[in-house]
């Protein structure tokens, strides 16, 4: 192993650096608790003048970190959840930081020092360098350290790491990281649009290192996604405090019109009918084509949409409703072309339809009047002038009543 083989040549920079014999504190036995269990290696540390040191790799391996030996600067260097520690034998000092962020020098009251083949570290001095919290009972001889191992997703494949941006974009994640063994070149495309299509702009860091003798990458996003997935999570979780004020007016009068329309006993296809005449009855195609009308704000409280406006709204009801119900994207046949356009599909009885809520609003507006034409049609009548991208759908619905 790498970081083994560089002990050999360490332990003569050591011996010229630490020319003193090591005094070891004699005292009861000392345990150390990782997250609420005992630490899982044999290992028992030393108590020098007062400080705990334990073997490097002992160290690393029980946090979940990874770690690498740079020979050029004679360094340890140890990573974990976006933060590293650098250590060198013999020196009283140790870079720290967090990847994008600004590098800090720690004095250490115990050098790094080797001791029959192992390089022995400070316990605490480590641990904290990387973000896990130490604490000392002294009435017990226990040290206790918290790691949160899990934080940042490890990823050793190409698979793996397409599966763990899905899994946190479908949780409607807004931050999240991803600690990646570097699993494909960097010259080849990796596709990671299909799991965009809810996400309204994103964010995304990466940083390369090397450790454990591979190149690594740790990798952060910040995604703000569309309204109706934020107030879609906030139907099925029941938790409404993450939503801004026009989320919440939104999802206010949702429930307005519900109560407004909906009947007791009606069916799934009488309610699903319901919300897509009450949409277009009190909706306005905006031919001015304001950005406000591409939402469920613009569609639902100023009553001007566009055609993400009458998708992402008619989406909202139907996960209020608890009908399965999904967004498609893709292109139309127009009289001014080819077009961008969205619709919807739902799920009932078993059986998917499709509607357009956009095309069944007259232009310019007629009220009241309500056009049936691409209400539940089927996948082949919708295909004789909308192309759905080949890139999928975006989520189903929550269901919820």
């Amino acid at each position: 192993m790498k970081i083994k083989r560089f002990l050999l040549a360490a332990m003569c920079l050591v011996l010229l650096l630490c020319p003193f014999s090591l005094a070891v504190d004699a005292a009861e036995p000392i345990k150390i608790m990782l997250n609420g269990e005992i630490f899982p290696d044999s290992v028992q540390p030393l108590n020098i003048r007062g400080r705990l040191i334990i073997p490097f790799e002992s160290l690393g391996r029980a946090l979940g970190a990874k770690s690498d030996w740079n020979d050029e600067k004679k360094t340890l260097w140890m990573y974990l959840n976006g933060r590293y520690a650098g250590v060198a034998p013999g020196l009283a000092t140790m870079k720290t930081g967090a990847f994008g962020g600004a590098e800090e020098t720690v004095a250490l009251d115990v050098a790094p020092i080797l001791i029959r083949g192992q390089l022995y570290v400070p316990v605490r001095a480590l641990s904290e360098g990387l973000n896990c919290p130490v604490n000392w009972d002294s009435d017990t001889g226990t040290v206790f350290i918290t790691s949160d191992i899990n934080k940042a997703s490890m990823i050793d494949s190409k698979d793996d790491f397409l599966s763990a941006i899905e899994k946190s974009i479908s949780n409607a994640d807004k931050e999240f990281s991803l600690d990646t063994q570097l699993i494909f070149n960097s010259d080849e495309g990796v596709d990671i649009s299909r799991y965009f299509l809810e996400v309204n702009s994103s964010r995304m860091k990466w940083w390369t290192y090397k450790a454990n003798g591979r190149s690594n990458a740790y990798v952060t996003f910040k995604i703000t996604y569309f309204m109706y997935v934020n107030i879609g999570e906030a139907l099925k979780t029941g938790d409404c405090s993450k939503l801004d004020v026009s989320e919440l007016e939104v999802l206010n009068e949702v429930n307005r019109v519900i109560e407004q329309i909906i009947k007791p006993g009606m069916t799934d296809l009488e309610k699903e009918t319901a919300v897509h005449d009450y949409l277009v009855s009190n909706t306005q195609y905006d031919l001015a084509k304001s950005e406000t009308s591409n939402s469920p704000y613009g569609t639902l409280i100023l009553h001007k949409g566009l055609c993400k406006g009458y998708t992402d709204t008619f989406k909202i009801f139907m996960d209020a409703l608890g009908i399965e119900c999904s967004i498609i994207l893709g292109t139309v046949d127009s009289s001014e072309g080819e077009l961008i356009h969205s619709w919807n599909k739902v799920i009932l009885d078993g059986r998917s339809f499709y509607v357009d809520v956009t095309w069944d609003d007259p232009t310019p507006d007629q009220g009241a009047k309500v056009s049936h034409k691409y209400f539940n049609i089927t996948a082949e009548e919708m295909a004789l002038d909308h192309t759905p991208n080949a890139i999928g759908e975006a989520r189903a619905s929550f269901a919820l009543r």
